[in-house]
């Protein structure tokens, strides 16, 4: 109705509402051929609803041009990720948290407490209070008051700038040490590194936060007909017990985990697997580098499928904490471009 254009694309393929497309009458078309222009007016992750638009001085697409077989080519993204971010405790309130820690006994060792007249935390400060105030070119940060709900929460203690979890919980050493960045560094490579950090953080959460809700939403996996499975293979011994992938188990340095993939139903399935860090770091499982994504109907992958290599991760320290699978299942039809969404791909925080 009204022109609009609905597409098999959504915030997963990276854009956003508000993003442009150019209308081309075929892939490989040249700019020069572009018969209108279209805007995303709203989506979800796997779809968006486009509408035609008068750009850059070219007119409406005639309706032709909209009802024939078109090419939709992203021009502007208009791709803003969002992250809550809760403003430091004030500096009293940070030396109470690293006595109790230390009364607590947390294994890391005497505090370094530092007053509010530190050269470093005020500097920190100073850095942050510019961010708040500045146009963002990167995540849209929401600034919230100490205490408020939030996707991270800023602590500012011992000559660093941690970066807490939306519980809160705060570990100053050892293998699930919280995030943190030093503060012994000019202020603007501080601003540029604070910058990059909430840039992946964000990233990482919409993600998380679109597969939550995909999965609420009846859009998960099995749903398309993909079947899951998968088996942990014990470091000691090589017992292979089978997991239950709706659960949160505890695995060790050294396991592997086994993933089977079964196309149970009734159409191609190009399937994507992404593995997410507790260090926001997002890595491709499957497909590999160049191979190709589709599941044929009744196919399998994984599990010593003929042609495929075994789809295995083996778990070692880099990382440690809550780390979560993301498996994403698009329905193809015959001949189709494949969908892979191995772009999502980034490095983990150092």
């Amino acid at each position: 109705p009204n022109g609009e254009i609905k597409i098999g694309a959504g915030a997963l393929q990276q854009f956003g509402e508000g993003a442009v497309f150019a209308l081309l009458p075929s892939p490989a078309a040249s700019d020069k051929e572009t018969l209108g222009f279209l805007r995303v007016e709203k989506l979800d992750a796997l779809t968006a609803t486009l509408q035609p638009i008068v750009y850059q001085g070219v007119p409406l697409p005639q309706e032709d041009a909209l009802r024939q077989s078109s090419y939709a080519r992203l021009i502007d993204p208009k791709l803003r990720f969002s992250l809550r971010v809760a403003l430091p405790v004030k500096s009293d309130i940070a030396e109470s948290m690293l006595k109790r820690a230390v009364r607590e006994a947390d294994g890391c060792g005497k505090a370094a407490l530092v007053g509010a007249n530190d050269k470093y935390h005020e500097a920190a400060r100073q850095v942050l209070a510019r961010l708040t105030g500045s146009k963002q070119s990167g995540a849209r940060i929401e600034w919230v008051q100490t205490g408020r709900p939030a996707d991270l929460h800023l602590l500012i203690a011992e000559n660093k700038l941690w970066m807490l979890p939306p519980d809160g919980q705060w570990l100053r050493c050892g293998a699930n040490k919280t995030h943190s960045i030093d503060l012994k560094v000019d202020p603007e490579k501080l601003g540029a590194r604070l910058d990059e950090s909430f840039n992946v953080i964000a990233k990482a959460t919409n993600l998380l936060r679109m597969a939550n809700f995909i999965g609420s939403a009846g859009g998960a996996a099995k749903n398309k007909g993909l079947d899951v499975g998968a088996t942990v293979i014990k470091k000691a011994g090589g017992e292979r017990v089978p997991l239950d992938i709706a659960a949160l188990p505890q695995l060790l340095e050294g396991d592997k985990i086994e993933f089977v993939f079964r196309n149970n139903g009734t159409t191609m399935l190009d399937v994507t697997a992404l593995f997410l860090d507790s260090e926001y770091g997002i890595s491709v499982m499957y497909p590999a580098p160049g191979r190709m994504n589709r599941i044929e109907v009744g196919g399998k992958v994984g599990g010593n499928a003929a042609g495929e290599e075994n789809l295995l991760i083996e778990l070692d320290a880099s990382t440690t904490g809550t780390e979560r699978m993301m498996i994403i299942a698009i329905e193809a039809e015959p001949q189709s471009p494949m969908s892979d969404f191995s772009f999502l791909a980034q490095a983990a925080l150092t």
